[in-house]
């Protein structure tokens, strides 16, 4: 399987994914979250100025977009959370308009800004979110989208079955790891944080492991590499040197 065989996936993208050293299955697959958010649901009729929230919300008007200077824009509409109306306001991503209609179900994460009612989020997401779900969160690029990447990973992981793993079978049973393909799968889309836990033990001490691995090796042909080096003397030849010496 090539990256080109994963739905959505062409050129331009496969660009951007090559930009964070993707340039495979292999790549896609192991490249893993660098945190987990664990997602808590807010009352906005408790937030107090300040706040960070994490709001669930339906859209109760037409989004307004707006630009100013060269390149700054902001897309404001309002929203019902909690039965109160607020307002909500991001910026730079003008492009989310066609996606938030009347009546839609959001959720957003953002700054409340009690003076203004309003939610200055950093982010809109178009599903619910529970209380205790986890996100995975990963480094990303210019032209890569969070949603996007997931998707991706996700799919190559529903037809890939080249899971190695680099710990000998004895330290897996000493140590009671899960599986690597358990541990791969478990990290991208974890269902609790016990997930979470397992399955970084596991990839931590494989990348221990591997390391280690590599550095004993690397000793070990050091040490082969190592010969004696044996030098033929002649003592008449060093006298004859010692006399040309002008001291």
């Amino acid at each position: 399987m090539e990256l080109s065989d994963i739905k959505g996936l062409g050129p331009k993208t496969i660009e951007y994914l090559n930009n964070i050293g993707i340039n495979n299955i292999d790549d896609l697959v192991t490249y893993y979250p660098y945190r987990h958010d664990v997602i808590i649901l807010n009352d906005i009729k408790e937030a107090k100025d300040g706040d960070k929230v994490t709001i669930e919300c339906i859209v109760d008007s037409v989004p307004l977009a707006r630009r100013f200077r060269a390149n700054m824009s902001s897309l404001t509409f309002r929203a019902m959370s909690s039965k109160k109306i607020i307002a909500v306001v991001i910026f730079n991503r003008v492009y989310l308009k066609s996606n938030i209609r009347p009546g839609s179900v959001l959720t957003v994460i953002g700054k409340y800004d009690a003076l203004k009612n309003t939610v200055i989020a950093s982010d809109i997401k178009f599903e619910k979110l529970a209380t205790g779900s986890i996100e995975s969160v990963y480094h990303l690029t210019n032209g890569l989208t969070l949603k996007s990447l997931r998707k991706y990973i996700n799919e190559a992981l529903e037809s890939y079955n080249s899971y190695i793993d680099y710990i000998p079978g004895y330290l897996n049973e000493k140590y009671e790891f899960i599986s690597k393909e358990d541990a791969v799968r478990m990290i991208h889309n974890p269902k609790n944080e016990e997930e979470v836990k397992k399955a970084l033990i596991k990839l931590k001490y494989e990348e221990l492991f591997e390391f280690m691995f590599k550095i004993n090796y690397m000793k070990e042909m050091n040490k082969e590499s190592k010969t004696d080096y044996i030098r033929n003397i002649d003592p008449e030849d060093i006298n004859d040197f010692i006399r040309t010496l002008p001291f």
